[in-house]
């Protein structure tokens, strides 16, 4: 804050997650060789290359967008946060009563740790 009332600043963890539709068959994150996978631009996504170099990572603007690519068969994946992914997945199976549609890939989640700054000046 420009007041100088905090000392320093802390981020949120996130661990990023892919899911698949159940009716795609794909099991393990490597099936996603040259397929299409969602994400968000201001996403984590792009982890998912580190595992998977060759998959077709589509970004766009918004979560809705980009969840709404997978359940129209547009992509083969979606991935991003997993706070994220389940609070998609569980609004999705309210207004559906479909909550098994989706399945979490078992084999891949890559987390980053917390990140803090400080002022120069400060003490803390």
């Amino acid at each position: 804050m420009q007041k100088g009332e905090f000392d320093f600043v802390a981020t949120s963890m996130t661990r990023t997650r892919v899911i698949v539709k159940k009716s795609s068959g794909i099991t393990s994150v490597r099936q996603l060789s040259g397929r299409k996978a969602s994400s968000v631009s201001t996403s984590t996504g792009g982890n998912l290359k580190e595992v998977v170099p060759d998959v077709k990572l589509v970004t766009v603007r918004d979560y809705a967008v980009a969840f709404a690519m997978l359940k129209e068969g547009k992509v083969a994946a979606f991935t991003t946060d997993e706070t994220v992914l389940r609070a998609i997945v569980r609004q999705d199976g309210e207004q559906t009563g479909k909550r098994e549609d989706y399945l979490f890939l078992p084999d891949f989640s890559k987390s980053r740790n917390v990140g803090f700054a400080k002022k120069k000046t400060s003490r803390a």
